[in-house]
């Protein structure tokens, strides 16, 4: 199965990408990075197969909702994780009002990997739609582990 994994701002989200891609090359995926107009362009004119597509946050612009909408009929599976999260909004509910507004992309995304316990509990109250909001951390943060660095003392 194809991973199709947006990148948008190279220098923010392409090492925490490129770990995630690592990771499912290695359970044998088949695993393209590139930018969202890119994979909807190559999808919609049918040139690269349905599978996963990690979309890099859950924008509910009508264009967007209608290139998801058009993705889902194709066989592709949405996913998508904030790469903003919310993290350092003491009401998480203010970043979900500012960052979801009105939630239509939760109709078609079919999984969205939240950060940390506050977001999946809190998006499962508002957005009541088919989405599982499941707690899976992130690349991001898992790159501050020191088993992705090399020790130059040794």
């Amino acid at each position: 199965m194809n991973i199709y994994v947006e990148i948008e701002v190279f220098n923010r989200e392409f090492k925490s990408r490129l770990l995630l891609a690592s990771y499912a090359a290695l359970k044998n995926y088949q695993v393209f990075l590139m930018h969202r107009s890119e994979l909807y362009d190559l999808a919609l004119k049918g040139n690269i197969s349905p599978g996963i597509i990690l979309m890099k946050d859950a924008n509910s612009s009508d264009y967007i909702c209608k290139k998801m909408n058009t993705l889902k009929k194709m066989g592709f599976l949405i996913t998508a994780q904030d790469e903003e999260s919310g993290i350092l909004f003491d009401d998480f509910n203010h970043f979900v009002k500012r960052r979801f507004s009105n939630g239509k992309s939760f109709d078609f995304i079919d999984y969205f990997f939240c950060w940390g316990i506050r977001e999946p509990n809190i998006l499962k109250k508002i957005f009541k739609k088919k989405t599982k909001f499941v707690n899976v951390g992130s690349p991001r943060i898992d790159l501050l582990n020191k088993k992705y660095y090399l020790n130059k003392n040794k």
